[in-house]
């Protein structure tokens, strides 16, 4: 054991000629590593060939440190002795402590009494006796470890939990604790034997070997074990092979792969196996099917100014991953995979990438799914000039194909001036004067409003000129400061003709909101234009409570000056006086957290479009409400959003106890339960315990509603166990009962 080597080496310090009451030695020994020794008092006895240094001891080697009250070199015995408040100082964080040490002149046998070892992790462990021996190895008697902390209260009080050996073995070469005749522990009582037992020790940081495995069951795997191996391949690359072992869904092996390059770093998880059975997207049932899944990352700095990477996830079908959750990805509906390369330049950003997706909902064909390659982008920004003035360039180029459907060729560029300017008032102006053009070149387009396909080239230009104003007003008091910021932007640009001859791909999903009310552009991508002239207006007020908290409010409205375009139907924006669109955010302290957005029709006040999270209460007992109300998608006549409540009440009854329980219904017009759940959790420094219980009542193809399960227990430093499983339940009508919140 080391600390016992680092004890003997030091104490040869006792072996120079000191005379008695020298209260300071300073040595250097082989390795020319400087020793200081200092004591209340040294002597030499040259007839006995004894050295000793007594009264606060400490002698200092490289930045190992060692305390005694009393330290004996015998020449005769070639012993090394050290009693009285034994506490020697590791390089690696450990502290050891004894009442009496003593080893031999060769440091290869040695013993030491009542050690008590707090480690570099704060875990400790003690033995009433230690022997050493071969060098690097120490066995000790009566073992007892626990990374668990002691009562400082009733420090004879038993850790929550503890293994106790009657020999146990460290050897610092492995760095192994090797403990026989184990038993473990919880608040003081035996609940586990075991003959032989191994871990390593605080020092190893990653090691090859089993991890903990998984064992549960569920209606379309039946039972299941998954048990991981961790492989060190070097210190910058590490495997795990994951076999997955089913009886009813059949035998799988999963991998990942990590290694840190230079300049990056490179991450591979993969899975495949042979099913027993599948349902696909058209509800058919196949017997056996191949099924598999990969998750690459690879990421690269080229220099100071760029870098790039590759990302590629990919399923073999759509319900793969959600049925064989090992693997994540679980709650994704769809799968992104991009290989790019980005730039940055003082205020320039260029970037150039492919994308491929693939969908993970029923509805989704992957022959209708787009693939983009290229995507280019280029911004470029100026330094500030003649009154702070600025220049804007944005490119882009976009070539998107479709196995069946659309395919789009798109350049795009705008340039852009912009002046600001404050008056002697306090308000702030800022014109931006703006020209924009785009070319399309698209293939099998079916416009919206027309069932004809379409093979054209076609361009567009578009001009618009925005004056931006802001007006803040701040007030300080005592207690609170207010802030109330009027905004406003005026816009003029003409009505673009015939804009449903254009394929629309990238501004889908229209969300009004406070954040993007007061942009030239209110729509997320390009194939928009957000055209004709209208006034957005809106009223921002803040408030800072000092030691109490804060809270926020906005609302705002656009007004058009021209009938708005028939795509914006059913947005909010349909009519030339929009809906009103607002948040309201309430943070006391840890007691009240109130997140609102809405968007409210201007005729009869109804919600359009309502998002609430809603905390309120102390750990003690705490509320949680996530309401939200969406309306239908840009485009899809057919839509007709959703609705969707989730309700929780946890509470932290007593230090280390968390319960929860929570349900999330569906409120559109198939009103019903979708998921119930109830939880409890232990957590402290040393051990973890968690029990779910869930309750689902949808069906996705091959996934069923049931009831499941979940057991886990994990103690540091030893591993981790869990256990889930679950059962058949009755299921609900609506086979698109889940809602996803974008």
């Amino acid at each position: 054991m080391k600390k016992f080597l680092l004890l003997g080496i030091i104490c040869f310090v006792g072996i120079s000629p000191l005379y008695a009451f020298t209260k300071e030695a300073s040595l250097t020994l082989e390795e020319d590593l400087p020793t200081l020794l200092r004591a209340d008092t040294i002597t030499v006895d040259h007839d006995l060939g004894l050295i000793k240094a007594r009264g606060n001891v400490e002698i200092y080697r490289g930045e190992r440190k060692l305390k005694a009250d009393l330290i004996t070199y015998s020449q005769q015995t070639n012993v090394v002795t050290a009693s009285g408040n034994v506490v020697l100082f590791e390089i690696s964080g450990e502290e050891v402590f004894s009442n009496y040490a003593e080893l031999s002149g060769d440091l290869k046998e040695g013993i030491i009494k009542e050690i008590r070892i707090v480690m570099a992790d704060d875990a400790r462990f003690a033995a009433a006796t230690a022997k050493r021996f071969e060098g690097n190895k120490t066995q000790v008697e009566r073992a007892v470890f626990s990374p668990c902390k002691i009562c400082k209260a009733q420090p004879d009080k038993a850790p929550l939990w503890q293994l106790k050996a009657q020999t146990a073995l460290w050897d610092t070469d492995s760095h192994d604790i090797i403990y026989t005749d184990a038993v473990m522990e919880m608040f003081g009582i035996p609940v586990f034997y075991t003959p032989y037992f191994r871990h390593p020790d605080p020092t190893v940081k990653r090691r090859s070997g089993l991890l903990s495995p998984s064992l549960g069951s569920s209606p379309t795997l039946g039972s299941f074990v998954n048990i991981p191996y961790y492989f060190v391949l070097s210190s910058d690359k590490d495997l795990t092979l994951s076999p997955l072992f089913t009886t009813e869904g059949g035998e799988f092996m999963g991998g990942e792969y990590r290694q840190r390059l230079k300049n990056g770093t490179f991450a591979f998880v993969g899975s495949v196996g042979q099913a027993k059975k599948i349902v696909q997207p058209k509800k058919q049932e196949r017997k056996t099917k191949t099924r598999w899944h990969i998750d690459e990352t690879l990421h690269l700095n080229f220099n100071k100014n760029w870098r790039g990477g590759v990302d590629v996830v990919r399923a073999s079908d759509q319900t793969y991953l959600r049925q064989y959750p090992f693997y994540g990805h679980t709650s994704k509906s769809i799968l992104k995979s991009t290989a790019f390369a980005e730039g940055f330049y003082n205020r320039s950003y260029a970037s150039i990438e492919g994308l491929s997706f693939q969908g993970l909902r029923e509805a989704d064909i992957q022959k209708t799914t787009p693939l983009i390659l290229p995507m280019v982008n280029i911004n470029y920004l100026s330094h500030p000039g003649v009154y702070g003035s600025r220049w804007t360039f944005d490119g882009n180029f976009l070539s998107l194909t479709r196995q069946k459907g659309t395919d789009t060729r798109r350049f795009s560029s705008k340039g852009s001036f912009q002046v600001p300017y404050v008056s002697p008032f306090g308000d702030v102006y800022v014109v931006d004067l703006s020209l924009r053009g785009d070319v399309y070149h698209t293939n099998h387009f079916v416009p919206l409003l027309n069932n004809k396909e379409i093979n054209e080239t076609r361009g567009r230009v578009f001009p618009q000129v925005m004056l931006d104003w802001h007006y803040p007003f701040f007030k300080s008091f005592d207690t609170y400061n207010i802030v109330i910021a009027p905004a406003a932007n005026l816009i003029g640009a003409p009505k673009v003709k015939k804009q449903e001859r254009f394929p629309n791909e990238d501004s889908i999903i229209l969300e009004p909101n406070d954040l993007s009310l007061l942009q030239a552009s209110r729509f997320p991508g390009l194939d928009i234009i957000d055209d004709g002239s209208r006034i957005d207006y809106g009223l921002k007020a803040a408030t800072t409570m000092y030691n109490f908290g804060r809270g926020n409010i906005f609302v705002g409205q656009t007004h058009a000056f021209q009938k708005p375009s028939m795509i914006l139907h059913g947005t909010g924006f349909g009519c030339k006086s929009s809906d009103y669109i607002g948040r309201v955010e309430l943070d006391i302290g840890s007691y009240i957290n109130f997140h609102y957005r809405f968007r409210i029709d201007t005729e009869n006040l109804v919600a359009r479009r309502n998002e609430l999270d809603l905390r309120v209460g102390q750990p003690i007992l705490q509320l949680g409400v996530d309401y939200i109300k969406l309306p239908r998608y840009l485009g899809e006549t057919d839509s007709v959003g959703g609705e969707q409540i989730a309700l929780s009440v946890s509470s932290q009854f007593v230090e280390d106890w968390t319960g929860i329980i929570s349900t999330t219904r569906e409120l559109s017009k198939k009103t019903g339960s979708l998921a119930h759940s109830a939880g409890l959790k232990y957590t402290d420094e040393c051990f973890e315990f968690e029990t779910l219980i869930t309750k689902s009542f949808y069906r996705d193809r091959d996934l069923k509603p049931g009831m499941g399960f979940l057991f886990r227990l994990m103690f540091k430093t030893l591993g981790e166990f869990s256990h889930s499983s679950t059962i058949g339940a009755r299921e609900r009508s609506n086979p698109n009962a889940t809602l996803e919140k974008p």
